[in-house]
């Protein structure tokens, strides 16, 4: 209950903080479509891109690293405000 009363005033900073971390994994999956666009580009068949894209996005540390670095925005974020 204690978190409750805690995040009514601090709700906007919240909202900000889930609109931030949004935009970055947008931004990130942009810069993501845009490189399997370039290895295609590279006369890579779609077998191989497809390998390379399932190797890097399978990987646990993929999402972890993509997590740790929005919970650190999101820290910082909440510093600044």
């Amino acid at each position: 209950m204690d978190n409750i009363t805690y995040l009514q005033g601090h709700i906007m900073v919240f909202l900000l903080i889930c609109i931030v971390a949004t935009l970055l994994t947008f931004i990130a999956t942009s810069y993501a479509v845009i490189g399997v666009m370039k290895l295609q580009e590279k006369n890579y068949s779609k077998k191989e891109v497809r390998n390379i894209m399932n190797k890097i996005v399978s990987d646990g540390l993929f999402g972890l690293t993509l997590s740790i670095v929005a919970y650190k925005i999101g820290v910082w974020l909440n510093q600044k405000i």
